[in-house]
């Protein structure tokens, strides 16, 4: 019963409001990455969770997504609504192209 009502965002905000949510952010997260990664394996890229850490969470991105001109707005359009969705309480993404140079500044996308 209550897996069903938390599939009810208001519920589930409201269990994150009261710190009651049965699972922690890291679970969260990995709920959303799966919700997202056909939608992302369609466009021949794919998404892997690096850490959740002080609610920010670091990605890597894979295959065309990671690497073509628009994966910043994949990731805008794709992947951050599927996290905020499942994770309300993520405070940043950050992402990493996988197919470059890692600690590379100029590799990153920051979502706030």
């Amino acid at each position: 019963m209550l897996t069903a009502a938390l599939e009810d965002n208001l519920v589930a905000g409201m269990f994150l409001l009261h710190s009651l949510h049965p699972d922690d952010i890291e679970t969260r997260v990995a709920r959303g990455i799966e919700a997202v990664r056909p939608y992302l394996k369609s466009h021949g890229g794919d998404c892997e969770l690096v850490s959740v850490r002080d609610g920010i969470v670091r990605l890597k991105l894979h295959g065309t997504c990671g690497s073509c001109p628009s994966s910043s707005l994949t990731l805008r359009n794709a992947v951050e609504e599927a996290l905020y969705e499942a994770a309300p309480d993520i405070l940043e993404i950050v992402a990493e192209n996988g197919a470059a140079e890692p600690a590379a500044a100029s590799n990153l996308v920051v979502l706030k």
